[in-house]
């Protein structure tokens, strides 16, 4: 799985900002506190896949304050698997936040706008829920000690997993 672009429009701190990542090598988002890094990563990213909000945000939280009641709180991940362009949407529309999630396939639309048949399809497709892909993908601020502090022969094994 590579993961193209991140697409957010009324996400947390973002209005409307895309995204491309490199086809390679470690990506490393850095900036100051409150930027609004971990806002990309663990929670456009995770949330848009999985429709699951960092621990401690409500959906309420998601929306970025002030936003126009006209548009829509939304996520797209651009990604290839086995060289098949994935493209998934999740968005929160109306007052309610009412969450709806599509997943299309080189163009070709997959589920509906029910955001349980996008979390399914996404499951399967990249055979890791939630919880492993935060295992396996994401290195968490956290984390990231643990990482420096390691050799650089294992560093780079631990990388190129």
């Amino acid at each position: 799985m590579i993961i193209d672009s991140v697409y957010v429009q009324n996400f947390r701190s973002y209005g409307d900002s895309i995204i491309h990542l490199p086809h390679s090598g470690l990506i490393l988002i850095d900036g100051q506190n409150g930027a609004g890094k971990s806002s990309i990563v663990s929670a456009a990213v995770l949330w848009c896949l999985y429709g699951e909000a960092p621990d401690g945000v409500g959906i309420k939280e998601l929306r970025r304050q002030n936003a126009p009641d006209s548009e829509p709180t939304s996520v797209t991940v651009t990604l290839h698997i086995d060289g098949r362009e994935v493209v998934v949407n999740r968005s929160l529309k109306g007052k309610n936040l009412t969450t709806m999630a599509e997943v299309t396939v080189d163009g070709t639309p997959m589920t509906d706008v029910k955001s349980g048949a996008a979390t399914t399809f996404v499951e399967e497709l990249l055979g890791v829920d939630a919880t492993g892909f935060k295992t396996a993908y994401l290195v968490q601020q956290k984390s990231l000690d643990s990482l420096v502090r390691q050799t650089a022969a294992v560093r780079k094994k631990t990388i190129e997993r």
